[in-house]
Parts: structure tokens; C-alpha cells; sequence
């Protein structure tokens, strides 16, 4: 049966259609993974196709894992910040950091099969990044995210990662943070420690958990098995984590990763991380988390129109083959 649910943190309303459509009812375009690796720039025997190094991360006497300037960035670092109007619209100039983690030393392995250890590295240097970038004061926020294949958005196919870095804060982040502050203005509490709370409660839509980290299908979610992976304690920076956290976050991680990859293989997929801005004045109600968003449908002029998303399969039916 058909039926609308809202999200409590976006407030987004989702519609399920009904008819629990399953994992092999899905057509959906794979990521291309063993493409030729003769021109590719993130390659080993390529590495002077990039000028500079901004970090790296070794494991076993080679390098897991690298940040580099992206070819192509989406702002410029070397600007001044201007803001200036033009009549009823506001203008800034595009200052920020656009730049490209290699996350896997071999062309043909995806981040879902690294080792634990690898994908440790690479939240280390998730994190270096957000430090960083956290003790700049023109800058807010910084997103880390993910595109695995073409459909999801990658331009090429050696597995990597990116992180932009804005003198703003992004708008699907001020809508999160202002539902949570208005939550915890009623009840004084964390809506995202509540949402943890109610699932293990409901145990409908846990996927996996660990001591640090806990993996669900979200109750409302835009897209059929879409993942969460939230902080287990109250925690509102991804700047702030532990490294004992960076050793579960990458178990989990991967973990989640494999499922999908399972159910659906080489499924083409986006992550990324919500955290706190950096001024961070939401310590009390805002949780940083994961969203791992799978490309098994495609947004279209309905969802375009009215900011509705429709969902095939039930978060509690996802989260059952996940499990």
C-alpha cells in the first residue's frame, strides 16, 4: 500500500509506492571499474601528471592514500572573498579548496574492497584536511564525499574522493542543523541521539553496528537503500573523532560498502559527511553522520517539481537484505 513518510530531521516528506520491489527488479547502469589505467593520472606510474602533493598516507611501505589539487576545481583558493550585490541578488567571489583524495594505490581495486587498514588512512586524512581547514577563518564548512562510477558522477574510474572547502554553509546542512536546534529547543535533546534510541528500539532498520558506530536504513529515505552510519555517543564534529572512532568508522564503513556491493554488484553510489560548521555553536544538538546514497533510480521531473522522492522498497525491506 502506498503511503507517505517524513524524514524528522529534513522534514522532507518521501512517498513509498508500494509492492516491496526487490533487489534483482533493479536496472541500473554499473560502475565501470577495470577501464584502462595507461592516462590515468592517479596512477603509480603516472604520479608526475600531477604537480603538487598536498598529503599522503602510507601502510605497509607504500602509499594508501593521497590529496592532490583537482584539475578542474570548483573554487580557487588564491581569491579574495567579495560580496557584492546586483540588484535583489547577491554575489561572492568563488574562494575555496577543491581537492582530490586517491584512495586506493591500485587502479583496479574500489574503495569497498581496500583493506580495513587503507580505508583508516583515508579518514585520517579525511580528518588532517578538516583540522586544516577548521583553523582558516574565512572558511565554515567542508564537505568529503564520494562519487563511484560514471552514473554517480565519477570522471574517472581509479577510486577517489573530494573535499570542498566553502566560505558558506551548505543549504542541505542549515536545514539539518536548524530542524535539530529546534528539537532540542522543545525537548533538550539531540534528535539524532533520539533517532538512534528508537532504532534499536524498533531493530526494523539496523543494518550493522559496532561499538563506536551504527549503520540503518533511515526511515524516510530519498532513495531505496539509502544507508546512514551515525556515532553510537553524542558527537556534532567529524573534526572530533578519536582514533580508536577511525578504526570502527572504517570497519563499519566498509562493512555497509560490501552489503551493497553484494546485493547489488558494482552498484554506482554517493557518500558523504555531514558535520558540524566549523564555528561550531551546535555541540548540543547537531550528530555528524554518513549518507551513503545508491544510483539505482533516477531523480526525474516529479521529484524535480515537488521535492517529493518515490521509493520502490521499504527502508524495512532494504535493510532486511542488507542485514
Amino acid at each position: 500500500m502506498s503511503e507517505f513518510r517524513k524524514d524528522p530531521i529534513s522534514q522532507r516528506w518521501v512517498i513509498f509506492s508500494g509492492g516491496e520491489k526487490k533487489p534483482e527488479e533493479y536496472s541500473y547502469s554499473m560502475a565501470e571499474i577495470n577501464s584502462d589505467s595507461e592516462n590515468c593520472p592517479f596512477c603509480e606510474k603516472n604520479r608526475h601528471m600531477i604537480e603538487t602533493e598536498i598529503a599522503s598516507k602510507s601502510v605497509n611501505g607504500r602509499w594508501a592514500a593521497r590529496i592532490v589539487n583537482n584539475k578542474f576545481p570548483a573554487l580557487i583558493e588564491n581569491i579574495n572573498i567579495e560580496k557584492y550585490a546586483d540588484g535583489i541578488y547577491d554575489q561572492m567571489t568563488g574562494y575555496g579548496y577543491h581537492e582530490v583524495i586517491i584512495d586506493s594505490h591500485d587502479h583496479n581495486i574500489p574503495f569497498h574492497e581496500l583493506s580495513q587498514i587503507e580505508i583508516e588512512a583515508v579518514i585520517e586524512l579525511f580528518l588532517e584536511r578538516f583540522k586544516t581547514f577548521r583553523r582558516d577563518k574565512t572558511l565554515k564548512y567542508v564537505l568529503f564525499f564520494k562519487n563511484f562510477g560514471a552514473p554517480a558522477g565519477a570522471s574517472l574510474s581509479h577510486s577517489h574522493s573530494q573535499l570542498v572547502a566553502t566560505p558558506v554553509v551548505p543549504k542541505i546542512v542549515m536545514e539539518e542543523l536548524n530542524s535539530a536546534k529546534k528539537y532540542f529547543n522543545y525537548k533538550e535533546r539531540c534528535i539524532f541521539c533520539d533517532l538512534i534510541n528508537q532504532e534499536f528500539i524498533d531493530e526494523k532498520r539496523i543494518i550493522t553496528s559496532n561499538d563506536s558506530f551504527i549503520a540503518i536504513v533511515p526511515y524516510a529515505p530519498r532513495f531505496p537503500f539509502e544507508s546512514w552510519i551515525l556515532p553510537k555517543i553524542h558527537e556534532s564534529s567529524f573534526g572530533d573523532i578519536s582514533s580508536y572512532e577511525i578504526s570502527n568508522l572504517a570497519s563499519v564503513l566498509k562493512d555497509v560498502l560490501n552489503r551493497l556491493e553484494t546485493v547489488f554488484p558494482k552498484l554506482p553510489y554517493n557518500f558523504v559527511i555531514h558535520t558540524a560548521p566549523f564555528e561550531n555553536h551546535c555541540k548540543d544538538y547537531y550528530h555528524w553522520h554518513i549518507e551513503i546514497m545508491p544510483r539505482l533510480t533516477k531523480v526525474a521531473g516529479f521529484e524535480w517539481g515537488s521535492g517529493f522522492y518515490i521509493t520502490e522498497t521499504s527502508p524495512e525491506h532494504a535493510a532486511s537484505y542488507l542485514k
